[in-house]
């Protein structure tokens, strides 16, 4: 069993190197995610310090096994960090009073999927009439402009 030393420069018992740089890893990650998502990163601090410690614990601690208070500790101070960052990027807006103005963007519909084509046509204007209604050289949704009906040969 070897000694670490963490953040504050007290040894912690019991957890091995592997172990250390496997949680410093899952909390960068969970650091990264959270600050990169405005939505995430209000989340977070708007459930409270009681909420995040639960979360926190159900996510990451089984890197303390049965010490709960390394966990707390480690859960406090990260909280303490995310609503200091939050008081720096929002000075005047509470992380609850940002949600309760956030609208999330709702995913497209299939109506407008199919309107957002576009098709380019790069052929003669023989080709065109032939294979094609009309002579427009952009075709946009969901009708591209493909001829409804087969073209009749000449002279039928």
């Amino acid at each position: 069993m070897s000694y670490v030393v963490d953040q504050f420069g007290r040894d912690v018992v019991g957890m091995r190197e592997d172990t250390r740089l496997a949680l410093r890893m899952a909390v960068r990650t969970l650091l990264l995610d959270l600050m990169s998502s405005e939505e995430l990163h209000a989340e977070a601090v708007a459930a409270g310090p009681f909420r995040w410690r639960q979360a926190f614990t159900k996510a990451l601690g089984h890197f303390y096994k049965n010490s709960r208070e390394g966990c707390d500790n480690l859960a406090n101070r990260l909280y303490a960090d995310l609503s200091i960052e939050w008081d720096l990027r929002h000075p005047q807006q509470d992380a609850r009073e940002w949600l309760d103005q956030y609208a999330p963007v709702s995913p497209l519909t299939q109506q407008e999927i199919d309107d957002a084509w576009e098709l380019e046509i790069a052929g003669s204007e023989t080709a065109l009439r032939a294979f094609y209604e009309g002579s427009a050289r952009i075709r946009k949704g969901a009708d591209l402009g493909a001829r409804s009906e087969p073209l009749r040969p000449k002279g039928r």
